[in-house]
């Protein structure tokens, strides 16, 4: 996973500075073309270089006129300016990433070039763009808060669905698509709640489990049937999201804006005096595991390297 570091009020001075040159080279623009017209009898590549075109008409940035070399600054000026915000909004949702020295840093993720990649740096300036940025950050912060309430209400309603109309299954699949995302996964896990979290993996036991009254005496008996392949399909699902969720660079804040620690949170929920404690101790293993991508086994040591290894020994 790859974070790309910046700090937002240096980048918005940069940017300022972009608008003031661009400012100027308007400002000569105006002075240029004004000249040639005084003196009645203007140079036709003068006129071209310096005509003035309402914005939808604008320029390219790569146009050799002074409204295209004006336009270019501006782009690249509101370019660095949605970085920063970007930045700046992730870390105002409660997701922070960490510098080597443990401080907090304003960051803004975006994924790793698939393995096989040949030209690495096509890859980056391809990737790098403001849309890019926004459907991995600000996007996938939102998409995480909604599809994860949609899922709760899902799982409680007695026909399935959630307002919206979506399925459970629908729901997972949308979310199956994000489920490696960090900041998605913080996102998830911080907007459900670390005792829901592990909650859900009892629910998704339950809506593959189905009841078959019994045709023969005693009639108040039923045969019990469980799709364990299509539970372990949906727990799958949370383990990912988990994954993403706990790895050491990022960091999750409650609503005051204090960090979280998943392994208190974790610890908390499933010491929890009863049987919800008892239940949830019993399936944090599958909430908190994906095994497929991380070496280290057992427990969430699979999805959160030294926090994975403190959970493992607190069980």
């Amino acid at each position: 996973m790859t974070f790309i570091k910046i700090d937002p009020d240096r980048v918005d001075a940069v940017a300022g500075h972009l608008d003031d040159r661009a400012d100027a080279v308007e400002e000569e623009r105006k002075n240029i073309s004004r000249a040639s017209a005084d003196n009645h009898d203007p140079v036709e590549s003068v006129v071209t270089a310096t005509e003035a075109l309402p914005g939808f008409l604008a320029p390219s940035s790569g146009s050799q006129s002074f409204g295209g070399v004006s336009q270019g600054l501006r782009s690249l000026a509101d370019e660095l300016r949605a970085r920063s915000q970007e930045a700046r909004d992730l870390n105002s949702s409660g997701i922070t990433m960490q510098s080597p020295d443990g401080s907090p840093s304003y960051c803004y993720y975006l994924p790793d070039p698939p393995a096989g990649t040949a030209d690495v740096e096509a890859y980056w300036n391809a990737t790098d763009t403001v849309a890019t940025v926004r459907e991995y950050n600000s996007q996938s912060v939102q998409n995480a808060r909604s599809e994860s309430a949609e899922l709760v209400e899902a799982l409680n309603s007695a026909d399935g669905r959630a307002s919206s109309g979506r399925t459970v299954d629908e729901i997972l699949t949308e979310t199956a698509k994000h489920q490696d995302v960090p900041t998605y996964g913080a996102a998830y896990v911080s907007a459900v709640g670390v005792e829901t979290y592990l909650d859900l993996v009892e629910k998704f036991g339950a809506r593959h489990t189905t009841y078959t009254p019994s045709d023969t005496p005693p009639m108040n008996m039923a045969t019990k049937e469980f799709d364990a392949e299509g539970a372990a399909a949906d727990v799958g699902v949370l383990g990912h999201i988990f994954a993403a969720a706990s790895q050491p660079d990022v960091t999750i804040c409650d609503s005051n804006g204090q960090p979280l620690d998943l392994v208190d949170e974790v610890e908390s929920a499933v010491e929890e005096d009863g049987e919800r404690g008892r239940m949830r101790f019993s399936h944090r293993g599958g909430a908190c595991t994906r095994p497929d991508r991380w070496d280290a086994g057992g427990g969430c040591v699979s999805c959160g390297g030294a926090r994975g290894e403190r959970i493992q020994d607190g069980f």
